[in-house]
This record gives structure tokens, sequence and C-alpha cells, in this order.
């Protein structure tokens, strides 16, 4: 149960869903994990309607199950501790024409930081067979996961890059952007990935950290992990298109070059790690939202700038009013906006 300023989220882990609790009722939740059904009638803890009421929700919704006083010991808290064994889970990389990387030493590196899941970015129109030749140093590597994005490349087809994704296995996603059109290229039994075409030419650097509904994450992992860790920057590395390494391609800081400094150096710096703890739950607004522990954050672009605990700018729900607006057209993100250069008036 996760409680907002005027509203509850209660997350079912096991089954990946959220349910909108009201205040009475999430308030009749928590005095039921203390007392009978009996004794809060009894004692008058709560009225009688809303403890019906909440029964109701929690058995047709099959949220729990009514126990003897006797059986409940058998049924211990959810452990809600979260770790991962890697230093490094997850890295982004972006990649120009002008990159010039010793990959099969960066991709070599990244496997023995753990890292699972990477996402390259290719800003420049490149051939097929120039991203083979990125990509075949990823081969044999123990990466669970590759998204891609290319820059659109007229003189390949869509077979081109089809091909492309079964020659790697690893490539989850293929986002070819800047396409004459939208389109999705992989049929609907494709099990294993998705290859789609994207009209839309991509910001990377200034294009992240919108939060939106169809983002949360209702898992056990991601759940347990925002109890202690930002879900966005924990465990993350990144390398920009001149080899700058940060916590995120969108965050001024830096932290070294691949051509000087290792992954693993500055994976275990003090300072590159900091970030990875800012949760939610000390972030202003966010501490207040039922969402906070499904969603993800941003800290590249804040409603304050100067403030490290502020608000994402890119979000646009108010857990005031639980309702959410468009955040681009908000007047108060209008001086934020203009410090990051979005130019989204």
């Amino acid at each position: 149960m996760v409680k907002g300023v005027k509203r509850s989220l209660l997350c079912d882990l096991q089954n990946e869903i959220s349910y909108y609790v009201p205040s009475d009722i999430s308030h009749a939740i928590d005095v039921l994990q203390a007392h009978s059904i009996a004794e809060t009638k009894e004692l008058n803890l709560v009225s009688a309607k809303i403890i019906d009421s909440t029964i109701e929700f929690i058995v047709t919704n099959n949220l729990g199950h009514l126990l003897s006083r006797q059986s409940i010991n058998k049924f211990p808290d959810i452990n809600l501790e979260w770790d991962y064994p890697a230093e490094i889970t997850n890295c982004i990389i972006d990649i120009n024409r002008n990159s010039d990387f010793d990959f099969s030493k960066i991709f070599l590196e990244l496997e023995s930081l753990g890292c699972q899941d990477l996402q390259l970015r290719i800003e420049d129109s490149l051939f097929i067979h120039e991203i083979e030749n990125i990509l075949k140093y990823a081969d044999g590597r123990m990466l669970k996961s590759i998204q891609l994005y290319v820059a659109n490349n007229s003189s390949e087809s869509d077979e081109g890059y089809i091909g492309l994704v079964a020659k790697f296995p690893r490539i989850t996603n293929l986002f070819v952007f800047n396409s004459l059109l939208s389109k999705v290229l992989t049929p609907d039994t494709a099990p294993a990935y998705t290859v789609a075409r994207i009209a839309d030419r991509i910001d990377f650097k200034r294009g992240c950290g919108i939060v939106h509904p169809d983002w949360f994450v209702t898992t056990m992992e991601h759940f347990t992990e925002s109890l202690k860790f930002n879900t966005c920057l924990n465990r993350k590395i990144s390398i920009d298109e001149n080899g700058v390494i940060r916590n995120c391609p969108s965050l001024g800081t830096s932290f070294g070059n691949v051509k000087s400094v290792t992954l693993t150096e500055v994976a275990r710096m003090r300072e590159f790690r900091k970030i990875w703890k800012v949760t939610k739950s000390e972030i202003e607004i966010c501490q207040l939202c039922e969402f906070r522990h499904i969603c993800t954050d941003c800290r590249a672009f804040l409603e304050e700038p100067q403030n490290v605990r502020s608000k994402p700018l890119k979000c646009g729900y108010d857990p005031y009013t639980n309702q959410w607006s468009e955040w681009s057209k908000n007047p108060l993100k209008l001086k934020a906006m203009d410090f990051y250069e979005l130019g989204l008036a």
C-alpha cells in the first residue's frame, strides 16, 4: 500500500496490477492488519460499513483471504529487500559517425560489471554493415538484451533491418527513426523482438525524462528497488558520442572519458554512486504521490533546476488533485523549460 496525499495505491506485485484505494479503505486495511474483523467492529475503530466494503474489495480482487488468527503466522510479510548481483545493470551508449571507441574493450568491461541491458543510440545514418561492425563485439557476451535506435539510412531496406535483428538475437527492439513514415516491420507473431520505423527525429539528450502512466511498472523488482534507490539512475552508466562517461547522457556531470578511464573505475567512484540513492520518498511532491514506487524518475530535467530534490519537470501529475495535465503547457514550468532550452512553449 502506497499512501498519497489524497488517495492510496494498492500494488499487487504478484499479478503486477495496481488499484486506486480511497483514504477510508486504506485506513481500514491498516487497522485490519493489527486487529481482527471482530475486534475492529467491537472497538469501533472503523465503521462496519467501511470494514465490509474493504473486505469485499480485497476478496473480489483476489488480494487476500479470510483466515483464522491461528493461520496468520503461516503467511509472513513479503520481503521487500532489493539487490542484484551486478555493479552495473544497464548502460546507454550514444554513437555517431565520429565515435572512435574501442567497442571490444567497452563490451568486455560491461560484462565484467555484470551489465545485462544495453541501449545503443546511433545518431547518424550508418549503413547496416557499419552497425554490424559495432554489434559484433557484443556477440558472445553475457548481455541479456540490446535496444537499438538507428537513424534511417535511405539506402537500407526494411528487410535489411529485420535481417540485422535476426543476425544478432540479443536485439530485443530496433527502432529506425527519422523514417518517411511510422510502421511496425515485424509481424505480431514475432515473439522475441520488435523492429519498427519511426517518422520522428529523436532528440535523445533532451527527449528523456517524461513521466507517464503508460510507463508505470508494477513489479516486485521495480517496487522494491524504488524503496532504497533511484529507479532511473541506480546502477546505470552511460557513454556519449565523444566517449564521456556520465550517470545518464542527459546529465551534466561527467566522470572522465572511456579513452582514459575504465568503466569499472567510474562505477566504483563514491560521487558517481551518490545519485543512485536519491529515492522518490526524498523528492519534493513525489514523496506525497501514490505512484512514487511504480513510476520512473528523472534527475536531468527538474522543475527547479538548482534543486536536486525537485520534482521531475516532465511530470504532469498533481497528487493534490489526482489529475494529469500536459506538462509542457503548464505556465509554471516555462522558466525551467527555458533553462533547459527545451523550446516547447
